[in-house]
This record gives structure tokens, sequence and C-alpha cells, in this order.
């Protein structure tokens, strides 16, 4: 064999080598697609957790109650009355800027609707969704009438002398 030969035969030996590099990278890569093809595919939404909070647009029981109570009783209010209908309620003494944070929440929840000038009320649509209703229209019943009885016929007489009977 002269050095030609072993040239080749040098050269060959690196082909087969790398002949076995190509088909091992050639196997890991069949591996990793068929491993992408059993991941979900992006987009699906996860099964909700059963930890970390709310659902958007859930409140807390004592905001609820509050929102229900101002409902019932219509009107608009400033921050001050949201304050102190959930103050009473749930025996707390909130923050006002707590307020204020969480109004703006119901606001941009659509619980809520107004302005920190006029004032907040509540939505027919937090209504509809909580089911709060109206306090009764209040009717106006007419003072009673005094009735003409015996003291009536007393009147005008200074004595007992002028009675008539």
């Amino acid at each position: 064999m002269d050095a030609l030969d072993q040239l080749i035969r040098t050269e060959q030996e690196a082909l087969d080598a790398l002949r076995l590099q190509v088909a091992a990278q050639e196997a890991k890569v069949s591996a990793l697609i068929a491993a992408a093809s059993l991941r979900p595919v992006a987009g699906e939404s996860r099964a909700p957790s059963t930890k970390g909070g709310k659902p958007k647009g859930a409140i807390s029981a004592p905001w609820k109650n509050t929102l229900g109570e101002l409902y019932a009783f219509g009107g608009v209010y400033p921050y001050t009355s949201i304050k102190a209908c959930y103050d009473h309620m749930n025996g707390a003494n909130l923050a006002i800027a707590s307020v204020r944070d969480r109004v703006r929440s119901l606001v941009d929840s659509l619980l809520l609707a107004g302005d920190p000038d006029q004032g907040f009320y509540v939505t027919d649509a937090a209504a509809k969704k909580f089911g709060f209703k109206r306090n009764p229209p209040k009717v106006e019943v007419p003072a009673p009438t005094p009735v003409q009885g015996i003291g009536a016929a007393y009147q005008g007489f200074d004595d007992d002398s002028e009675v008539p009977f």
C-alpha cells in the first residue's frame, strides 16, 4: 500500500465517521419532531386553576352586598357615601383610597357608572347579573282628617252652664 492508498483509506474513515454523525443527528431531529407533535397546540386554553384568585369580573361578597344596597335605594353616590354604606354594612372602616380604587375597577367592569364629579350609580347590568331589586317606592298616605267628635261640641263654651244639654 502506498501513500495514496493510505490517504484514500484515511479520508474514507473520516467520511464514515461523518455519516455516523449525520445519522445520529437525524435521529435526534426526528425525536424532537415527534415530541413537538405531542405537545398542545398554541392557543388552547388550559384548564382553569383551582388556586389563585377569582375570575375576571367577580367581586367579593361585601362589595356585592354594598352594591345591592345602593341599587335598592337608587340614586347617585359620591365616594364618601359609597364608603359609608360599605362601612355600615360590613362593620369596617375602609380607607377612601381603597374605595376609589374599587369604584374604578367596578366602573371598568360596568357594574358602576358615573364619574367622580357627579357621583356613581349601580348599573342595571349589575342588578341583572347579581339579582338586585329596587325598594318599592314609598306611597304617600294622606294625613288623617280630624274627626268631629264629642270634644267638638264643647268648643267655644267657657263653663258648663252654657252647654246646651
